[in-house]
């Protein structure tokens, strides 16, 4: 597997939001490089009156690439979020590979 590309990986602690509830610091989020390979494609549609782009992502990368549902991802001035689960790969009991599907929505009024 050739991994090549940089993505910046995002994690925010969780904060007290009042009544017993948290919710993400994105303010006071740690970022921390990995190598992956990456993939994207991208999908315009109009919803209502709302021009809608949805931008998919994919990374591959090795069983160092440390990555949770929760996190954000940077990729080239990009900013996405985990889509669902991360899906580890075991091979002969040992984590061999880790993937991701990434997702950002850009809106623009038509």
């Amino acid at each position: 597997m050739r991994l090549y590309d940089t993505i910046t990986r995002l994690r925010a602690p969780l904060v007290s939001a009042g009544y017993g509830n948290t919710k993400r610091n994105w303010a006071a989020a740690t970022s921390t490089e990995f190598v992956v390979h990456w993939s994207t494609k991208s999908v315009t549609e109009v919803v209502g009156d709302e021009a809608r782009t949805v931008t998919r992502g994919k990374v591959l990368g090795g069983p160092d690439l440390d990555l949770e549902a929760t996190d954000r991802v940077l990729y080239d001035g990009d900013l996405y979020e985990v889509d669902g689960d991360v899906m580890k790969s075991p091979r002969m009991g040992q984590l061999h590979h880790v993937r991701a599907m990434l997702r950002r929505i850009t809106t623009t009024g038509a």
